[in-house]
């Protein structure tokens, strides 16, 4: 094989990638400029976001149901402490944050 015949191969070989890239990529965004297309990922996305809120909702309320089972655990540790007589005095009452 001749240098000439190298290069040409090598070129036909990348003429032929770069068509079916660019080909590829015209089809994508024929179907993406689609009123169609644009409304089912637009319904998609929405879809994606109701999902990760009520992900994240659930998160907050196991960590808030998590602290009230901590505080609770600690008012009662309190509570029993004051009631043995290891407290002199009535146990503080914690104001909630704000």
């Amino acid at each position: 094989m001749s240098t000439l015949e190298a290069i040409g191969q090598g070129v036909g070989s990348k003429a032929a990638v770069t068509g079916l890239y660019g080909g590829a990529t015209s089809a994508i965004l024929a179907w993406a400029a689609n009123a169609d297309a644009v409304a089912w990922i637009g319904a998609m996305v929405a879809v994606a976001g109701l999902v990760a809120n009520i992900y994240h909702r659930r998160c907050v309320r196991r960590m808030e149901a998590e602290r009230i089972a901590i505080e609770k655990d600690r008012q009662k540790l309190e509570w029993a402490k004051y009631e043995s007589g290891l407290r002199d005095s009535e146990p503080a009452r914690r104001s909630s944050p704000q």
